[in-house]
């Protein structure tokens, strides 16, 4: 059968010669067997008559390219897969959580005691505090107010570097009678720069004692 096809397609092109010729024998053969004329001309004549008597020709209209084969990547070893998850969650912390907590201070009844002078039970305490702008902190000062005292609204020497935003009372535990509770106050840094805070403890009647206990607070806002 083969050897038909191919005599037909010489009588076909028996006038033409040289290049010509053969290409022309190459389409005419390949549109008879059903195959490309790129495919023909890519295989020897003696293969090609073996590969037309056993069939095993490649009868796609199109060159045949072989793409070559990529080789797969091992999976990541779970210990490494752990290791490298706890380093993405390490860094996608948000960086507020990273900051150091608010400042805090807290001046106890025995803190005032202890500055009393042998003679007298006023006091004054001098301390100081460095806080961050726009970072709030508190200041916790003990207070007993079944004896008649109470804490006077604080002083800020520069409320346009300092202000205060809160304000709570938390009384001795239940049946302690006589014991004494806290007073917090809450502050926030405006800007940067110094200023003071003053405390004064005293009974708010008229005649009574005033700053028995005083506290002095410096403010480095930074």
């Amino acid at each position: 059968m083969w050897a038909r096809l191919v005599e037909k397609s010489e009588d076909e092109i028996r006038r033409q010669s040289g290049a010509d010729r053969t290409r022309a024998f190459t389409h005419s053969l390949a549109r008879r067997i059903g195959v490309s004329s790129y495919r023909l001309r890519r295989i020897h004549p003696q293969q090609l008559a073996v590969q037309l008597d056993r069939g095993t020709i490649h009868t796609s209209t199109e060159p045949r390219v072989d793409v070559p084969r990529q080789e797969e990547k091992p999976p990541m070893h779970p210990k490494y897969a752990v290791v490298w998850a706890t380093l993405v969650s390490l860094l996608l912390i948000p960086a507020c959580s990273l900051r150091s907590p608010p400042a805090a201070v807290i001046v106890t009844c025995d803190d005032f005691a202890r500055a009393a002078s042998p003679n007298s039970t006023a006091a004054l305490l001098n301390t100081e505090v460095t806080v961050a702008v726009g970072t709030p902190f508190t200041v916790t000062l003990c207070s007993n107010q079944s004896t008649g005292y109470q804490w006077e609204p604080p002083r800020v020497a520069d409320q346009s570097l300092v202000q205060q935003v809160d304000h709570q009372v938390t009384p001795a535990p239940a049946g302690s009678v006589g014991a004494p509770g806290t007073e917090t106050w809450t502050f926030k840094a405006l800007k940067s720069g110094g200023t003071v805070i003053s405390f004064a403890y005293s009974r708010p009647w008229v005649g009574g004692e005033k700053g028995s206990w005083q506290l002095r607070l410096k403010v480095n806002a930074g």
